[in-house]
């Protein structure tokens, strides 16, 4: 009897005489690890981290190391996982595991902070509804032309103007400034979209080749040419459309083009850009109508900008649509 209690108390014998330090740890290795962004765009100067996940969620180490492929481009933090954009470029940030040596990679585009830009604005310089600038309120003599220019509200540009009175009242040419939305008359000087691209007042232009219309820049050093948004006049529109004592309708094939040249301090040109205000593909077509975008970068050194107009329809006196366009938002970026 004593024999069989004692075999029956070896199992417990054994048990206590074992301590938790005699148990095995389980270890669970690395299977792989992801970022959360496999692709990421910075501005140069601009900061993001990035997330590593570690696989499987209970790896009993998940430490990771953060490398980059050019620290010139973009670096990053080595435990953090923060990458800082330092110069335009493409680089290869990758996460690797302490534990497995699992890699994942992600791949950093820099590129160069977009320019500030800055809007020549005529705001605020004209009280009347429907009114234009005028530079005098009345031509000393009949029948001569006078030349004047005028500036927006920061002084950005300078534009060219010319005025007269030649018996029916006053009259310009190259550039002034507007507000008009009343367009009723054929021959109207104000935009056919009746409003400005933006605020009240823009540019209405008339350039030939005897007045034609430009502008500078006042501080080169400081600004370069950007663009600007431009639409049809509705003497212009009118003209193409319907036609009138000069003008022609126009048909599948015809076109007017709005060139602007630019000019460096030496009046010697820098190259010319060009945009269609009408190209008809059809008889059914029409005249833009809305305000576009005329990109002017080609020709952003440009201090002095010269405007002119070409039509399918011209005759023995020269182009028969009439000479006008307006334009708005003229806008120069910092250098």
């Amino acid at each position: 009897m004593k024999k069989i209690a004692f075999l029956l108390l070896l199992p417990l014998m054994w048990l206590a005489g074992c301590s938790s330090d005699d148990k095995a740890e389980t270890t669970v290795a690395v299977t792989g690890v992801t970022i959360d962004q496999p692709t990421l765009t910075l501005t140069v100067g601009q900061s993001k981290t990035l997330v590593a996940t570690v696989a499987p969620e209970d790896a009993t180490t998940k430490d990771v190391v953060w490398t980059t492929s050019k620290a010139e481009v973009a670096s990053v933090g080595e435990k953090t996982g923060v990458v800082t954009a330092v110069a335009a470029g493409t680089a290869t940030i990758t996460v690797t595991t302490v534990e497995g040596a699992k890699t994942a990679t992600c791949t950093v585009t820099v590129v160069e902070p977009e320019p500030e830009k800055v809007v020549a604005s005529f705001e605020g310089k004209l009280s009347a509804a429907n009114s234009q600038f005028m530079a005098v309120d009345k031509v000393p003599e009949q029948s001569v032309q006078y030349d004047a220019t005028f500036t927006d509200n920061d002084n950005l540009l300078t534009f060219t103007h010319t005025y007269a009175d030649w018996g029916t009242g006053y009259t310009f040419s190259r550039f002034t400034f507007t507000n008009m939305t009343d367009n009723s008359e054929a021959n109207s000087i104000a935009a056919i979209t009746q409003a400005a691209k933006e605020g009240t007042i823009y540019l209405s232009v008339n350039s030939s080749d005897f007045t034609p219309a430009s502008f500078t820049v006042n501080d080169p050093a400081a600004y370069s040419l950007n663009g600007a948004w431009v639409t049809n006049c509705t003497y212009a529109y009118n003209g193409m459309t319907v036609g009138d004592s000069y003008s022609t309708a126009f048909k599948a094939g015809s076109w007017f083009k709005l060139t602007a040249k630019g000019y460096d301090a030496e009046e010697q040109e820098i190259g010319s850009v060009d945009i269609y205000l009408a190209n008809y593909q059809s008889d059914d077509d029409k005249p833009v109508n809305e305000w576009i975008w005329f990109d002017m970068t080609p020709i952003a050194d440009a201090i002095k900008v010269v405007f002119s107009l070409e039509s399918t329809d011209t005759g023995k006196w020269g182009m028969n649509t009439p000479a006008y366009f307006c334009m708005d938002g003229v806008t120069l970026q910092k250098r």
